[in-house]
């Protein structure tokens, strides 16, 4: 107990001979004991976040450039006229020229005679329809690619049957073209392969 006592009195003789001392070594101590306790986790935890940052310097970075529509027209006018000749050469069978974009452009005719098949399913049910097709016809005339774009059916029927129906139309409009041959395709005074749509109408007779 005594050994409290001493310093705690001497502490107080010295500040009643030097209080502004005293006050100014009290202030110090306290300020050294905030910066001891502050850099110990807070500031540790800061700069460690700020290490997974990463900053940019605008000047080098390239923001995707936007195209407008004028852009996309300039630059369409521009290849036209090439592209219009790399499309009439038709350098090989799979590269078709499309004759949706070719609206002066007759399109091949039909040379052989077509089996005539009527889907037995829509006849016993009275159906009549049109099938829309996409063909891709080489330069020779021969079909070599063939896809149903939509059957339109003439009625209205389950959805059960009326898939059975279009099916039915589909598959015999495949036999139907098998072997079929066109004249040999035309465009721009260039024998090339087309793709082209065509459409077949199936009526009912009495």
């Amino acid at each position: 107990m005594s050994n409290l006592t001493k310093p705690i009195t001497e502490l107080g003789h010295f500040y009643d001979r030097h209080p502004y001392e005293f006050s100014f070594f009290l202030s110090v101590l306290i300020l050294l004991l905030i910066l001891c306790v502050a850099s110990q986790g807070p500031i540790k935890t800061t700069t460690t976040e700020i290490e997974k940052l990463t900053f940019l310097d605008l000047k080098d970075v390239q923001l995707e450039k936007r195209v407008t529509r004028k852009e996309i027209q300039e630059s369409e006018d521009q290849n036209a006229e090439v592209q219009e000749v790399e499309k009439a050469k038709g350098s090989s069978d799979s590269q078709t020229v499309d004759l949706a974009f070719y609206p002066d452009v007759a399109p091949p005719r039909l040379v052989t005679r077509l089996e005539k098949i009527y889907p037995k399913s829509a006849k016993l049910l009275e159906v009549e329809a049109t099938v829309y097709l996409q063909l891709d016809i080489d330069k020779d005339g021969n079909i070599i690619r063939m896809q149903v774009l939509n059957v339109v059916l003439d009625k209205e029927l389950p959805p059960a049957q009326k898939q059975q129906v279009i099916n039915d139309f589909i598959q015999d409009t495949k036999k139907m073209l098998q072997g079929a041959r066109f004249t040999p395709p035309m465009v721009n005074g260039q024998n090339v392969p087309v793709t082209m749509e065509q459409m077949i109408r199936f009526e009912l007779r009495d």
